[in-house]
């Protein structure tokens, strides 16, 4: 490769052969709780490990009614994870993309169906336990806020068809579901490279029909670079007692987190030395600050009537110093944005006798309200000198669906749906004064239309079509001149797959999916500003399977193939670059692993994830970097009936790999941490 420092290439049929994968065993989550699986013939999606759902269930619609590729990691994996950042966590999600750049607060980001996860087109939409958490740009700061053991569950939903969510559900959407409900006590306190140590604990507590669970923790890391600590911590709490037929509850939760960054590297300098920072990033960092706090109401209203409400208030502060390239002044960026908003659903089941096997009808109403303020001063170590940029916006979204989910017969499921989104808002440039209004972008309609058939010999069979979009991001999304009114950008998708289920030991998948966007649009994190990538289309495939063939042995394997390309350029753009690959954008992701507990108490786990190398810029002009393949090996060992000691090695082959950006006039790299080492202890009551 160009940077002399990728590992060598993968051979994608080859690697999944060779690789296999982990569906960890059990860890307990609480007392009261009931285990649930997706091993299913009669839903689209694959499970990963043991979820735990609580008694309480804050929404109507069960991801088993979401016919699309649905991946779910178990909360008995996720709590065992050992990541710097809660986005890490989704590198054992299969189809997801996740992008380190290794810089402070602003560490990287997640994404899936071939849009890049570069923060030019944030294409995921974000909810925790509910709540949506993405910022204004799409960004998915509120991740920084979870830390693994409190995780009940993580499900990602892929594609165009899932009507629930409007804004920023481009190519899918991720939900984090933290524990809630029984009664336990779970602590880790963990150890190892770079200077790192980390302490967890949650605590439920649930006598009756009221239940509490608290969570707290703290991580301390030096980095393997210079300049590249981080100290983060989290609070939060649930609060839920049922009410006649309703679970009532409140969850808060309350971050902080402050870092250094130590900067991109030249493509000569990174090989000559990785763990190196430049001068001039000697006094770059930030801090950012979250707070989260929703009121939950979910219950039936009748035999044939369930709702659901969520009211919630997201705020984010964020303050960053950053020097992107040595000929670049240091910028100091602060953003903070108030969010509140609320849904509510209504799902009707009614008794037709023996018209039909079963009709639901469930229809939903959002509304998210955002109050922004950014600000943006040259500075000189930290030291102010020039503002150059000041901005105070609002965005109002107003959303609604209906869905209907008939199945004539139990082994046929057809689902047509409608939703519609609308905007408004402001923008005041408080530099020059001037005041402007939101493009009028109207009616954001969104049809979806989704099928499926349970054949005999465990065989499920689905297809799905849906539109989702994307408005302008910042101050592209206002009428500044001479911006002009502008339809937003649409993507419309279409997606067949097959799954395959035998006993209750395997569970496999295979999809092939298309995603056709006009009018795309790209923000450049460096200028600020918004450019039109014309028309695109994504197209690729997935395979997926997992099994446990014994009690003993436990596997899992994904490959997943994507391109994107650029069907049609914007006028506007003077390069060739029609026909030319979207950039950051690999065109195979794998992981796989395999677990094996050759007794009561030992635990072995092995895995392992890489990509292909991806294009830099639209221009495709400046060689191809980003491919990895890293191997992962963790031992857990119960010592006494509570206590259970943990070893970790990251990265075995101390394979070292970038992520890689192109700064209009040279090659800019972030490296990746190299072979670590940690070891853990976890009690449990």
């Amino acid at each position: 490769m160009p940077s002399g420092r990728t590992s060598r290439k993968i051979w994608p049929i080859a690697y999944l052969v060779g690789c296999s994968t982990i569906s960890p065993g059990v860890l307990a989550d609480d007392a009261s709780a009931r285990k649930a699986s997706s091993q299913d013939a009669n839903d689209t999606s694959v499970t990963i490990g043991e979820v735990v759902v609580s008694a309480q269930k804050m929404t109507p619609q069960d991801l088993t009614d979401v016919l699309t590729s649905v991946n779910v990691l178990g909360g008995d994996i996720a709590q065992r994870e050992n990541v710097d950042n809660a986005f890490e966590l989704f590198d054992r999600v299969p189809g997801v993309l996740t992008e380190n750049f290794n810089q402070g607060t602003t560490n990287g980001a997640i994404s899936m169906r071939g849009f890049n996860a570069e923060g030019a087109i944030n294409s995921v939409k974000l909810l925790i336990d509910g709540v949506p958490s993405n910022d204004d740009q799409g960004f998915t700061p509120f991740l920084d806020g979870i830390f693994p053991l409190e995780i009940s569950q993580i499900a990602v939903v892929e594609g165009t068809s899932d009507v629930r969510n409007g804004l920023n559900n481009i190519a899918g959407n991720a939900e984090i579901s933290t524990r809630q409900g029984g009664n336990y006590t779970d602590t880790r306190v963990l150890g190892g490279s770079w200077g790192t140590y980390d302490a967890e604990g949650a605590v439920g507590y649930q006598p009756g029909d009221f239940s509490q669970n608290y969570f707290a923790a703290y991580r301390h890391t030096d980095g393997e670079r210079r300049h590249d600590a981080q100290d983060r911590w989290t609070v939060g709490g649930k609060w839920f007692k049922q009410v006649g037929s309703y679970d009532v509850g409140l969850t808060s939760r309350l971050y902080q987190g402050t870092a250094q960054e130590p900067g991109y590297l030249t493509v000569a300098r990174d090989a000559a030395n990785p763990d190196a920072t430049n001068p001039w990033n000697s006094t770059d960092g930030g801090k950012r600050q979250l707070m989260q706090f929703a009121l939950h109401a979910d219950g039936s209203i009748s035999s044939e009537l369930r709702s659901s409400a969520i009211l919630y208030y997201n705020w984010i502060n964020d303050q960053r110093y950053v020097t992107f390239a040595a000929n670049l002044p240091q910028f100091e960026r602060e953003a903070q944005e108030y969010q509140y908003g609320g849904i509510a659903t209504l799902s009707f089941t009614p008794n037709l006798g023996n018209t039909l096997h079963q009709l639901v009808i469930e229809g939903g109403a959002d509304f998210h309200i955002e109050n922004n303020a950014f600000q943006q001063y040259d500075a000189v170590r930290r030291v102010r000198a020039l503002q150059s940029v000041g901005q105070s916006f609002t965005l109002d979204n107003y959303g609604a669906y209906l869905q209907a989910t008939v199945e004539p017969w139990e082994w046929l499921k057809i689902t047509p749906a409608y939703r519609a989104d609308e905007f408004a808002g402001s923008f005041h440039d408080t530099l020059s004064g001037g005041q402007y209004p939101l493009i009028a972008y109207g009616v954001i309609s969104q049809p979806k239309f989704s099928v499926a058939a349970t054949l005999p010999a465990g065989l499920l069979l689905y297809g799905n079509y849906g539109r989702t979009f994307q408005i302008g991001l910042g101050e592209s999304g206002y009428l500044i001149p001479p911006q002009t009114n502008i339809r937003p950008s649409v993507n419309d998708g279409l997606e067949v797959g097959v799954k395959y289920v035998y006993s209750r030991w395997l569970q496999s998948r295979v999809d092939v999916w298309q995603q056709t966007a006009s009018g795309e649009i790209q923000y450049d994190e460096l200028s600020l500003q918004e450019t039109n990538l014309g028309k695109t289309r994504r197209r690729g495939y997935d395979i997926q399977a997992t099994a446990k063939p014994t009690g003993q042995w436990q596997i899992w394997l994904s490959l997943n193939e994507q391109r994107g390309v650029i069907l049609q350029a914007d006028p506007a753009n003077t390069g060739e670059v029609a026909g030319n690959t979207i950039d950051h954008v690999p065109q195979y992701m794998l992981t796989g692993g395999v677990e094996y507990d050759p007794t009561d108490k030992l635990q072995v786990t092995f895995t392992t994830n890489g990509q292909s190398s991806y294009q830099l810029d639209t221009s495709n002009s400046h060689g191809t970097f980003g491919d990895y393949s890293t191997f992962n090996l963790a031992l857990r060992y119960v010592v006494l009936p509570h206590v259970e000691l943990g070893f970790e090695m990251k990265n075995l082959s101390g394979s070292r790999h970038v992520y890689a950006w192109w700064d209009g006039s040279e090659v800019l790299e972030a490296p990746a941490d190299g072979r670590a080492f940690y070891a853990s202890v976890r009690a449990r009551w």
